[in-house]
């Protein structure tokens, strides 16, 4: 690895642990990266300098220049600008949380979401990368992609377990993808959060996986009928209305 590189990867891992670390002093960031103090000065003014940090006496957060490059990111995206109307009439629907999710690196990532009147906050938000195979729409964005794909995603992130439920045997999971892909939904039993469910489809156009749009709450209400029947065909009718919109431009 060429210094150039080298310098690169230095400077990423410690945005990584400013955002990491509740405003990190110099000496917390340097010990957590095992970096030199004097080092670590100098990537920091090159940050602050380009107005990706802010050190408030001594402490470091970052800068609200990565909102900046987010939100261009998400809407350089072609579904982007299809995506607040369908998820807040899906969201006023059914009083739920409504989020479209996407792929990048093996993760999936939210970038937009809608709630109803009854919506309950998670862990979940815009921007946070997680792992495909432990809720409803990665499980569905990875039903539509070839298994070459979904191969080389667990095998470069494996199959870890963040509750009980969670899937860990990649035959299981394939099977499980398999029925997904039949029935055109995905559902998440607490394998991501205890006590939260979610569903999720797919969205697909012209062969290419935009996304999938995800229905998430408490298990007291996404159960029964509701969880089996009813949300799901409205998750459905949102990824249809927004392949429609894709593949048309009706708006």
């Amino acid at each position: 690895m060429n210094y150039e590189v080298k310098a690169g990867t230095k400077l990423f891992s410690i945005v990584g642990m400013v955002q990491k670390l509740d405003d990190p002093t110099l000496t917390e960031i340097a010990t957590e990266l095992e970096l030199p103090t004097s080092t670590t000065h100098n990537y920091l003014q090159t940050l602050k300098e380009n107005g990706y940090v802010v050190d408030n006496d001594g402490h470091y957060k970052l800068s609200l220049k990565f909102l900046d490059h987010g939100v261009h990111a998400k809407r350089k995206l072609e579904i982007f600008r299809y995506l607040p109307p369908v998820l807040q009439q899906l969201a006023k629907d059914t009083n739920e949380a409504a989020w479209f999710m996407v792929e990048e690196r093996g993760h999936v990532v939210g970038i937009e979401k809608a709630l109803g009147d009854r919506a309950v906050q998670t862990t979940g938000r815009i921007g946070r990368h997680t792992r495909l195979h432990y809720h409803a729409p990665g499980k569905a964005i990875l039903s539509a992609l070839p298994t070459e794909r979904v191969e080389e995603i667990i095998e470069h992130h494996g199959l870890t377990q963040p509750t009980e439920n969670t899937i860990t045997e990649f035959d299981e999971l394939l099977t499980e993808l398999e029925e997904i892909e039949e029935r055109g939904v995905a559902f998440d039993i607490g394998e991501a959060v205890p006590g939260i469910r979610s569903i999720a489809a797919p969205v697909i156009c012209t062969g290419e996986v935009h996304g999938a749009v995800a229905l998430v709450g408490p298990k007291n209400r996404l159960k029964g009928e509701r969880f089996s029947e009813e949300l799901p065909d409205l998750v459905s009718g949102a990824a249809n209305e927004l392949e429609l919109r894709l593949q048309y431009d009706t708006i």
